[in-house]
């Protein structure tokens, strides 16, 4: 019951802090990250990084699976199943499904046109796929294993996790509420893995 009610609280959280970010933050952020713009060479390819982690998980089972049978091989493979089970559910719900709900234009469309709106179920469009943050969603997706395996890198997780975050907002890619919904969908594609796999052993 106590995990039932500390879900639900964690999810009115996530959920009023995107909703505040949509009535206060995202534009005026948008605005100040557009004035202060500044570019270091290699960031952008450092933030769409993420997007290479969806190859990642349809390869690695595959490879680990073929992989021979060494001390500590299981728990690698466990951890790369994983794994590839939350990016791939992440992808799979921003791709698929949410950004098509929710429509919503890049910042660019606020900068040049001052467009600040949903196009609900108009999602078809690349242009119309920015909420959530895949980004934010598949690093978050894998992160969040590596968060409950291995603890002690906590820190070093929260670094970067907040200098994505930063860079998809600074780059003008993302409003900040997509940020934390693609977030939010990674962390719950980890939660589904986790209980996944806890049921399997």
């Amino acid at each position: 019951m106590k995990k039932r009610a500390l879900a639900l609280m964690w999810a009115a959280l996530v959920l009023a802090s995107i909703l505040f970010c949509i009535a206060l933050v995202d534009r005026p952020l948008a605005d100040f990250a557009a004035s202060h713009a500044f570019r270091i060479r290699g960031s952008r390819f450092i933030i769409g990084a993420p997007g290479l982690l969806l190859g990642v998980a349809l390869v690695l089972p595959i490879l680990s699976w073929r992989s021979r049978q060494k001390q500590g091989e299981a728990g690698r493979r466990n951890i790369a199943s994983l794994c590839s089970i939350s990016v791939l559910w992440a992808a799979a719900a921003v791709e698929l499904v949410l950004k098509r709900i929710f429509g919503r234009p890049s910042p660019g469309s606020w900068l040049y046109h001052h467009e600040y709106t949903f196009h609900w179920f108009g999602g078809r469009k690349a242009e119309l796929q920015t909420m959530p943050s895949g980004e934010m969603a598949l690093l978050t997706a894998a992160i969040g294993i590596f968060w409950v395996i291995y603890p002690r890198w906590r820190w070093l997780y929260i670094l970067i996790l907040g200098a994505e975050a930063v860079g998809l907002v600074w780059l003008n890619w993302h409003f900040a509420s997509d940020v934390i919904a693609g977030a939010a969908v990674g962390a719950l594609g980890a939660i589904l893995a986790l209980q996944l796999g806890q049921k399997r052993t």
